[in-house]
């Protein structure tokens, strides 16, 4: 029997006639002081103890500087941000200023005003607003090709008009025929310098015509191009903060904070991402002319690309998009068929899914330097499995198997050899278990049970205790993001689908995206400066 993700791609595939989820490059980390270690060794699950006041940031945006570290902090849930006039409340203000190569960030005792920590961050340049100096020189420039133009006008219009005044006057009388015929030559000429005038006269004022036509559209399009160069560097600029936000948590609560971290989703059969904190949501993915559909994306650990599920009429097909060019291709070792719910290996060389047949359905790797040749894994053939989840370190494989009945969660090494149930069902009962996710610090999966609706649970691998972490409305496919506290999963608590994230030690729920029917969420890992940009990305 199919997990509960394979059963849906499966519903989906069914005709409409009758009868039927690091090598990462990682940002400069200041080190934590030992009273940030102090900190986190204080910290308790009940919520967090450090209360922070952000100052506004002298001489440097200061509302976007100061909105950015505040909402950064706030979401990773292991600060308190205070008001400003809260100062005697707060253990500790964080005081940006601008410098020539970005910010200077200061963690201040608000008693003593003693600095504890400090640290400069380079930030890149934002390219400013220039519309008025695009316009300026591409003036500068129509105006001086104009001026040729003008100049080649007047010499023509000279010579047709002296032309055609020579040629206005009566012929002399000629009885010498010699003289005829030497006139007759002169009017000749005449006559074809006065066709060449003309025509350049035309030429030259067709010419004027379009450049003044097509002035208006040329500063537009110059417009735009400098407006998407400004957007990537306010991009990046932005990027680069969420970087200091998350030094400044590992400063406070001795762990790297994961506002440099972004969610990859499907809305609509389009594949987005979006950061950590909401912004910047973009379709990497563009959609299919022909009805396809993208399911399932996972991350490479790398953060550059995304596999993914190709669903259509035919089947389902393995593909990747790579997030740098936005470029996409399909995997050759999957023909449609069922192919599903795929991820990349430990070191980002292969890519691990469950292959379909009409015996069961199995899981295999293919080689992205081979994508033609498929590696069936070495794991207990017998029953079918699906869902594959790689541990953090790259030793062992979750995946989901129907023995004997319903979908539960197994694991093993990757040879095959220890398998072991993870999150054992209840006794007497019909209860699902399927989506595993794996934390980031190898302690825990996360998974969404099935016993008349779908909630999202968590075991401790340890002592296979398990804990219940949804209740309202639906609540499925749950995906770690890189602290171990935080998941992103899909539920209907507001209403329409969307990914919601949840804090699992406060119990604190936040809305991520606003597209519809938002779902099947995977968090990537830590990505740091890496990260290409969304306008890379396909559209």
């Amino acid at each position: 029997m199919l997990s509960h993700r394979a059963l849906f791609v499966g519903f989906l595939l069914i005709p409409v006639v009758p009868a039927a989820g690091q090598s990462v490059s990682k940002a400069h980390r200041p080190a934590p002081t030992h009273a940030s270690r102090a900190a986190a060794a204080a910290a308790t699950s009940t919520g967090p103890l450090v209360k922070a006041v952000v100052l506004p940031a002298d001489g440097l945006e200061s509302d976007s500087v100061q909105t950015i570290v505040s909402r950064d902090l706030d979401f990773g849930d292991g600060v308190q941000i205070l008001p400003a006039d809260s100062m005697a409340s707060a253990t500790v203000a964080i005081k940006p200023v601008a410098t020539a190569q970005g910010l200077m960030v200061s963690l201040v005792d608000p008693a003593t005003g003693v600095v504890r920590q400090q640290h400069e961050f380079p930030l890149p340049i934002v390219v400013p607003h220039n519309d008025q100096a695009i316009a300026d020189s591409l003036n500068q420039a129509f105006n001086a090709r104009d001026l040729l133009r003008r100049t080649r006008l007047a010499r023509a219009e000279w010579v047709r008009d002296s032309l055609q005044t020579e040629m206005a006057k009566k012929p002399p009388r000629l009885r010498n025929s010699n003289a005829k015929a030497e006139y007759a030559a002169l009017v000749a000429d005449r006559n074809n310098m006065l066709r060449d005038a003309l025509g350049t006269t035309a030429l030259v004022q067709g010419e004027r015509e379009r450049d003044e036509a097509g002035r208006a559209a040329a500063q537009t399009a110059a417009v735009a191009r400098a407006a998407v160069v400004r957007d990537s560097s306010m991009q990046a600029r932005r990027w680069a903060m969420h970087g200091v936000s998350d030094a400044v948590t590992e400063w406070l609560t001795g762990h790297r904070g994961i506002a440099q971290s972004r969610v990859a989703y499907v809305s609509n059969g389009v594949i987005r991402v979006v950061d950590f904190d909401g912004a910047n949501d973009h379709a990497v993915t563009a959609p299919d002319k022909l009805g396809d559909k993208a399911m399932s994306p996972s991350w490479s650990r790398d953060g550059k690309s995304l596999v993914y599920s190709e669903m259509s009429d035919a089947g389902t097909q393995i593909a990747l998009v790579n997030l740098m060019t936005g470029e996409t291709k399909a995997l050759e070792a999957t023909p449609r068929g069922l192919n599903i719910t795929p991820v990349f290996s430990s070191d980002d060389k292969s890519v691990i899914y469950a292959n379909g047949s009409d015996a069961r359905t199995s899981l295999v790797a293919v080689s992205l330097d081979n994508m033609s040749a498929v590696r069936h894994l070495p794991l207990n053939r017998s029953f079918d499995a699906d869902e594959p989840i790689l541990s953090p370190d790259g030793s062992r494989i979750a995946y989901v198997s129907s023995r004997p009945k319903t979908p539960q969660i197994y694991s093993s090494n990757l040879d095959g050899s220890d398998e072991r149930v993870e999150a054992p069902a209840p006794t007497k009962t019909r209860v699902y278990h399927t989506s595993p996710d794996w934390s980031p610090d190898g302690r825990m999966i996360a998974y969404q049970q099935q016993n008349g609706d779908f909630q999202v649970w968590v075991v401790n691998r340890a002592d296979q205790k398990v804990r219940r972490l949804t209740s309202k409305g639906e609540n499925e496919d749950p995906s770690w993001a890189p602290d171990a506290r935080h998941i992103a999963l899909t539920s209907n608590r507001g209403g329409a689908k969307a990914i919601w994230v949840l804090d699992i030690q406060s119990g604190r729920f936040r809305q991520l995206t606003a597209a519809g029917d938002a779902r099947l969420a995977a968090w990537s890992g830590s990505l740091g400066a890496s990260a290409p940009s969304p306008l890379a990305s396909a559209r």
